[in-house]
């Protein structure tokens, strides 16, 4: 096989179950589920494709999955949830000071859901399986940190204190988060060591590497320097590794046309 040029993802609705497509490869069509990857970074610069990838999974899960939630947190003025604004399971916070009591609040539950999974199931689904009563099933909840360097690199900033709750609170749901239901997607345009917390890296199994400058920047992410020798001609070419499976990919992109569509179909059925 090939990897193709370009990769339009123009039948969204058959992905369920917490699936969503990472793209292309020699190997065929990647796909991955929350439940087999929960945690997920996305790297690469601007113009390669990490933002359109983040909205086509965020896209995706929500189309037909019913119970989940996402907390989109976007310090850049929230440009790149813009087209989530409006949607009734996004959640969209842009201040340092609202994010740092929404991860608070995160963590808060997943001390609660950890209590109540003790003793009576080992995780998530397990536990939503025993609930007759389909109001005490609990939803996946996604937290999308669009750039995590406008936190790790301003710790010791005036918003310190903010910054301090909202890296804690990320770095527990990385190591923790899993069973209960707590999924974290981290980007980040510059993927260095000053910008990635190691241990929340060390918790992110899924990783997304597009094209970055300097071979360093694609050994913090990947441990080797593929990243930098990405063809930056085909915007959305990455490198998809989980463990020791690594593969290069063209990655999906979903068009509003095609979603409008695969929305109006999901409404019919």
């Amino acid at each position: 096989g090939t990897i193709p040029d370009f990769y339009l993802l123009d039948n969204v609705t058959r992905f369920s179950d917490y699936s969503f497509p990472i793209g292309k490869g020699l190997s065929g069509e990647v796909v991955t589920d929350l439940k087999r990857v929960p945690h997920f970074l996305i790297a690469g610069e601007t113009g390669t494709g990490k933002s359109s990838f983040i909205r086509m999974m965020i896209e995706t899960l929500l189309l037909r999955n019913e119970l989940l939630e996402v907390y989109f947190l976007d310090f850049k003025g929230a440009i790149e949830a813009e087209p989530f604004r409006g949607h009734s399971k996004v959640h969209i916070i842009s201040e340092f000071f609202e994010a740092a009591k929404i991860v608070k609040q995160l963590n808060e539950k997943l001390t609660t859901r950890n209590k109540d999974l003790a003793g009576v199931a080992y995780n998530i689904e397990n536990f939503n399986k025993k609930q007759k009563d389909a109001s005490k099933k609990w939803s996946r909840i996604l937290i999308v940190v669009d750039e995590i360097s406008e936190i790790i690199p301003r710790l010791g900033s005036g918003k310190s204190e903010e910054l301090q709750e909202i890296n804690r609170g990320i770095n527990r749901i990385a190591r923790m988060g899993r069973a209960s239901g707590l999924h974290l997607v981290v980007g980040t345009q510059k993927p260095d060591a000053k910008n990635l917390d190691p241990t929340i890296k060390a918790n992110l199994p899924g990783i997304v590497c597009f094209a970055v400058t300097h071979p360093s920047q694609s050994m913090v992410v990947l441990g080797d320097g593929r990243a930098a020798d990405l063809n930056v001609a085909f915007e959305g070419r990455a490198i998809w590794k989980h463990g020791r499976f690594v593969e290069e990919i063209q990655t999906p992109f979903l068009s509003q046309e095609d979603l409008d569509k695969a929305k109006e179909e999901d409404l019919k059925t």
